[in-house]
């Protein structure tokens, strides 16, 4: 009896693992585990290429699903590059800009320290948003709306709006 009492004292500690032994375990990858490698569990990362149509150094990097916009560190100026490669370079009334944002419709959002500047499709100057002075922290779409999140409160830009 004490036999069977010890077994099953052992197999009941074995299935529920203490937690002082579980804290001491080490880590272990599991084949599921995905990673940015062609084979998932040998820690080869693919190879990085430079992207040779911005052959300069760039700041303030947006991608959308069309084109990439940033912004020259030296020269402050905006350029929006499209998958052809063909550069353009956009005119913004301001070059004291914080983040650049390009939503899904490939609208492209300038958000600088004296408002918000958008930049539609196909367009090549930027227009301020009137009403949006504020400093804005993030701007997001949703049910093609935009959403500004300032200093002061979340607002929207309904479709087909432009104030």
């Amino acid at each position: 009896m004490k036999k069977l009492l010890s077994i099953l004292t052992i197999s009941t500690l074995t299935a529920s693992i203490p937690a002082p032994l579980l804290a001491n375990m080490t880590l272990t990858r599991a084949k599921r585990d995905v990673g940015i490698s062609t084979n998932s569990n040998n820690y080869k990362y693919l190879n990085f290429s430079k992207l040779s149509f911005i052959n300069e150094k760039a700041q303030l990097v947006s991608i959308g699903k069309n084109s990439i916009t940033y912004q020259n560190e030296l020269t402050k100026k905006i350029y929006i590059v499209s998958k052809d490669n063909i550069k353009k370079e956009i005119n913004i009334p301001t070059n004291d800009l914080v983040f650049i944002t390009t939503l899904a419709n490939d609208s492209v959002y300038f958000n600088a320290n004296n408002g918000v500047y958008v930049l539609e499709k196909g367009e090549s100057t930027a227009i301020k948003i009137s009403g949006l002075s504020n400093s804005v922290k993030d701007i997001t779409s949703y049910n093609n709306d935009v959403y500004f999140n300032a200093n002061n409160g979340v607002y929207v830009l309904k479709q087909g709006s432009d104030t």
